[in-house]
């Protein structure tokens, strides 16, 4: 009993649920540690930034590098990192199985939007406005104006609703080719005209001598019509190609076949 018990308590810390110390311990880092080299890489790769490097073009053409004056941090406009997290966000917005048109184009304005506005604030300096849609800054101002505030003690000022555009968007499930691409309708004017004066004038002389009027059947037999002169009878007979025998000569050529070599033919050689 002694020796079962204790293989019991030696099996318990394995079979159990996970230590509580290596809960307790905090995951490993993902980056590096700041170290003297990797701080000297970095200054002198943000040493480009106020100084300027080789391949980029002209401050004065191309301004490349974007300094915030209220926080004086730089930032580069050719960076594609926002457009991934762009991407990423919109992934999780627009993460259900259907997505109806209206539903997409609102999310994706709403979210440029707000993602430019952003930037525009921290990259740039812009003082961040009272909301980032036209649409709520046009519903305060009206709140304003109902209450009596006048125009210079509105909230957001300087704000024109976007004029209409002067196409109209659709889908093209409903688009049609000029009448010009369609077929033309062949109308029954057109079909007597393909026939032509000659095809009339034989089919009218073939009808001259027909009576109308007599409604009896016409007897119809094969030995009232004459058969031409340099047709014979034998000319009529089935044609058969299976009870005929045509002599072919086929020659088949096959591979010459030789012998390996044995071990006693290639010694007497």
């Amino acid at each position: 009993m002694v020796e079962l018990s204790e293989l019991q308590i030696d099996a318990t810390p394995i079979g159990g649920p996970i230590d509580r110390e290596e809960q307790g311990r905090k995951p490993k880092r993902f980056l590096k540690p700041m170290t003297a080299a990797v701080r000297n890489t970095i200054t002198n790769l943000l040493g480009h930034v106020g100084q300027g490097c080789l391949s980029d073009p002209p401050a004065d053409k191309v301004k490349i590098h974007r300094v915030n004056p209220n926080t004086d941090k730089a930032f580069t406009a050719r960076s594609t990192g926002t457009n991934e997290v762009d991407n990423r966000a919109l992934n999780r917005l627009l993460n259900s199985a259907v997505v109806g048109i209206a539903r997409a184009e609102r999310v994706l304005s709403d979210h440029y939007e707000q993602s430019n506005l952003r930037k525009r604030v921290r990259r740039l300096g812009e003082e961040e406005p009272v909301s980032c849609r036209l649409d709520k800054m046009l519903l305060l101002n009206s709140f304003a104006q109902s209450c009596g505030y006048e125009n210079k003690d509105l909230p957001a000022q300087g704000i024109t609703a976007p004029p209409q555009l002067p196409f109209e968007e659709f889908l093209g499930l409903d688009f049609e080719l000029p009448d010009n691409f369609k077929p033309a309708e062949a109308s029954v004017q057109d079909l007597d005209d393909d026939q032509g004066e000659e095809g009339l004038a034989d089919l009218a002389n073939m009808m001259l001598g027909e009576d109308w009027l007599n409604d009896e059947d016409v007897p119809v037999d094969a030995s009232q019509f004459q058969l031409p002169a340099n047709l014979q009878d034998d000319a009529f007979d089935p044609i058969g190609l299976q009870e005929r025998h045509i002599p072919v000569d086929v020659a088949a050529t096959l591979p010459s076949i030789r012998a390996y070599e044995t071990t006693l033919e290639a010694y007497k050689r």
